[in-house]
């Protein structure tokens, strides 16, 4: 006899097996609405109950794997390895800007990053301030035998030293992050450009700006111009984008 129990589990278990799917087509277009429902669940059944409950990432992983199949998928691909290098390069950078500015206050980060004031400052410059100590914070650690300069008033002197395990955390981050933008940005491009019979790319969209050119199952072929454009989150890490649009010439 089936208890109100198991059937609830049952309704749930549906639910998110469902909206896995949709997940899943939504990041693919064309692509998600020819894949068998079979597949998705099967692919959805394997998860373990964790992995079920939060399902995002695991749908995400399964619409790349699934783009990258695809002719431009398989176009864009290589440049991951570049995009995840590019985004090393910038948050090296911002490394390097923090450190220098650190130094040019004495490593004292209550003058080079003061923290901010919720009482004295609107909301968008407290934001802003309060994002920089927390940059400024997990690049920097105390430094050992100094406590006499440590002081946990916000206009007394607060110095600081290099975070080695900090800078690299910061990379890794900033390295996955990118990772994940270019799995997006090939999804979003599978669905964008549509069913094609076979893409090539030249140029680098990384490193200066690709041209992707596609054939359509009609004979009519597409250029699609793509470049790298560097933004940065509210904690300075960098946040890279691909934005792609057709040009002429074909």
């Amino acid at each position: 006899m089936t208890t109100k129990a198991q059937i609830e589990r049952e309704r749930v278990h549906n639910n998110r097996s469902i909206a896995f799917a949709k997940r899943v087509r939504n990041l693919l277009g064309h692509v998600g609405a020819r894949t068998a429902q079979s597949l998705l669940d099967a692919r959805f059944d394997v998860l373990t109950e964790a992995q079920q409950l939060d399902y995002g990432q695991a749908a995400d992983a399964l619409a790349v794997e699934l783009a990258q199949v695809e002719p431009v998928g398989r176009a864009l691909m290589p440049k991951k390895i570049d995009a995840v290098k590019s985004a090393r390069e910038h948050a090296e950078q911002v490394i390097e800007r923090v450190y220098a500015e650190l130094e040019k206050h004495g490593w004292d980060i209550n003058a080079a990053a003061p923290r901010a004031d919720s009482f004295r400052m609107g909301r968008t410059q407290y934001q802003q301030v309060n994002s920089k100590r927390i940059l400024y914070s997990s690049l920097t650690k105390r430094p050992e035998g100094v406590s006499e300069s440590y002081s946990f008033r916000d206009t007394g002197p607060k110095i600081v030293e290099r975070d080695p395990e900090g800078a690299a955390r910061f990379i890794s981050n900033s390295e996955q992050d990118a990772a994940y933008q270019y799995d997006m940005f090939i999804c979003k491009m599978v669905g964008k450009v549509g069913e094609v019979t076979d893409a090539s790319i030249e140029g680098d969209h990384v490193w200066g700006h690709s041209i992707l050119t596609v054939n359509l199952p009609s004979g009519e072929k597409q250029l699609w111009k793509t470049q790298q454009i560097v933004n940065y989150s509210v904690y300075g890490r960098p946040y890279l984008q691909w934005p792609s649009r057709t040009v002429k010439g074909a």
